[in-house]
């Protein structure tokens, strides 16, 4: 078995409000991780698992400077997105115009 890892913090430029950041963590993470099929899912390495995660953590990081668990995908960009993801990666989140209902 392996022990237990820790990743550093990482600091939010701007608080709105941390509601919703674990799920943009868990979806940003099953996101990289599965984007390129099984196959390379179970090819994945331990180094790669760690970098996931800190792509990840900046994922929610970045969601905690809006308001709502949605906040960052009705108010964010993906330029916005870009200051703390790969632009390639950035370029895969989905963004939707701000709207008058749950954010």
């Amino acid at each position: 078995m392996s022990e237990w890892q820790s990743l550093a913090p990482i600091v939010t430029e701007r608080l709105g409000d941390s509601c919703g950041a674990g799920d943009w963590l868990v979806a940003a993470f099953l996101h990289l991780t599965a984007r390129s099929g099984l196959a390379a899912f179970r090819s994945l390495t331990a180094e790669r698992i760690r970098e996931y995660l800190v792509l990840a953590q900046a994922v929610a990081s970045w969601d905690c400077g809006f308001v709502g668990a949605r906040g960052g995908m009705y108010q964010g960009d993906p330029e916005n997105l870009s200051r703390v993801l790969p632009a390639t990666i950035a370029s895969d989140f989905i963004f939707h115009p701000a709207h008058s209902g749950d954010v």
